[in-house]
């Protein structure tokens, strides 16, 4: 795929993405008549990017976020976070504590 026709089809997409159902379904009817392909690349890209916005709210993290709030101030080796273990700190700064 050309570089030109990728610009395009990201072009699309991002237009695409910022409009109602059904001013969507109209727009993309449109590029299907000139552009058949055009238009089912860019139907692709919106399903992947409505499923990984499903996918990121369904992940079940085991309660990272909450408790990662709860324990802002607090030393969190030791415990388990989802599926990650904390084994020591890092390093700490201005934006936490790794």
């Amino acid at each position: 795929m050309s570089s030109s026709r990728h610009d395009q089809i990201g072009e699309h997409f991002l237009k695409a993405r910022e409009l109602s159902d059904d001013a969507r379904r109209q727009y993309l009817a449109d590029i299907r008549v000139a552009d058949p392909e055009l238009a089912t690349e860019v139907e692709s890209l919106l399903l992947a990017d409505e499923q990984e916005v499903a996918v990121l709210d369904q992940t079940d993290t085991g309660g990272f976020s909450r408790r990662m709030h709860s324990h802002a101030d607090t030393d969190l080796v030791g415990q388990t976070l989802g599926r990650y273990s904390v084994r020591r700190v890092v390093a700490s700064g201005g934006m936490g504590t790794v």
